[in-house]
């Protein structure tokens, strides 16, 4: 893994997202998206030994260039034509050509380039690397890590055997510990003392989810607990906090995507937004296309096809206004 021992990642996003998701694609495809809520500056390092053949600097979150979308990011070459990518980082503390092994530091957690939120973009490549970009993706075979929402042993997984959402920060992603350290690893239970570690930086984890961490990228998200109390529970919570903040159409928004993503509760999407427009609540800029998103969405569910050609075009207005995700959305409603 690429965080170090004791430190706890949510896997919010996985293999093989669903089409229009930003691993969707080829050179995204088998990539992990992992964040640690609560936290700020989580160290990345490096998961096997290798050279540093791209170190990016220079970006900025929700910019495209430079880096490609993938904001500052470091490649480590692994011989044999595979290559891992880590992407978004805030700081890198690595250069080109350095050698480098297995949990040595390259930087720290960030949201350079079309992340959305503050997470690491982790996946191993095979191929040539260009100028920008990434060769497509592989899945990776032996990750040493423990699901710590399962128990905590640690053995060697597949990236593919992760339980993971299928995009940003959702309800279905587990927790994974790391035993990446400057010793050989041990398979099998934990040592005591880094069992601590994992139960502790696992609470804490726990603890952010459960509260709704606004950041301040492009999509403050509202991050309920993923795996133990369920969607209904997340969406009573999020309820709860529309409640508080009867003002707070970001509050309403998430009852209504949480409704349609997780739950397929339709009327209970179409009226947390009706609540956004019977209020006259202000929306705040990002927000404006992702209402729109649900409503076309609910529109589709309700086979209403000239309400959906029009939020279609009005959608439209949106292209290139927010990075991948959107965009990607935007064709799909478009195709449709």
């Amino acid at each position: 893994m690429p965080i170090p021992a004791g430190v706890v990642a949510l896997c919010q996003q996985g293999n093989e997202s669903p089409p229009s998701r930003s691993h969707s694609y080829p050179d995204t495809q088998h990539a992990l998206d992992l964040s640690t809520p609560g936290a700020r500056g989580t160290p990345i390092v490096a998961a096997a030994d290798g050279r540093v053949i791209r170190a990016l600097v220079g970006a900025w979150p929700e910019a495209k260039d430079p880096g490609d979308g993938f904001g500052n990011h470091v490649v480590i070459d692994h011989g044999d034509g595979y290559a891992t990518l880590y992407a978004h980082l805030d700081l890198v503390n690595v250069h080109e050509g350095k050698v480098i092994k297995a949990g040595e530091r390259l930087g720290t957690m960030g949201s350079t380039g079309a992340a959305g939120n503050e997470h690491l973009h982790f996946s191993l490549h095979r191929g040539q690397w260009a100028t920008t970009g990434a060769p497509p993706t592989v899945p990776i075979e032996r990750l040493l890590t423990a699901d710590v929402s399962q128990g905590d042993i640690f053995e060697i997984t597949s990236s593919r055997g992760m339980t993971c959402a299928d995009a940003q920060v959702s309800l279905e992603g587990h927790l994974y510990a790391s035993e990446n350290g400057d010793t050989a690893p041990t398979i099998g239970a934990p040592s005591d003392e880094l069992a601590a570690h994992v139960e502790e930086a696992r609470a804490e984890c726990l603890d952010a989810l459960d509260s709704f961490i606004p950041t301040y990228s492009a999509f403050p998200w509202l991050v309920p607990r993923p795996t133990e109390r369920g969607p209904h529970a997340a969406r009573d919570s999020v309820r709860a906090l529309a409640a508080r903040t009867l003002d707070d159409a970001r509050a309403h928004y998430w009852v209504a995507a949480l409704s349609i993503r997780d739950l397929q509760d339709w009327d209970s999407a179409r009226g947390a937004l009706d609540e956004i427009d019977r209020r006259k609540l202000p929306v705040i800029e990002w927000l404006v296309p992702w209402i729109l998103v649900r409503r076309w969405q609910i529109a589709e569910h309700d086979g209403a096809t000239e309400e959906a050609e029009r939020l279609a075009v009005e959608l439209s207005r949106f292209r290139g206004t927010q990075g991948p995700e959107l965009d990607a959305f935007i064709d799909h409603v478009t195709s449709r």
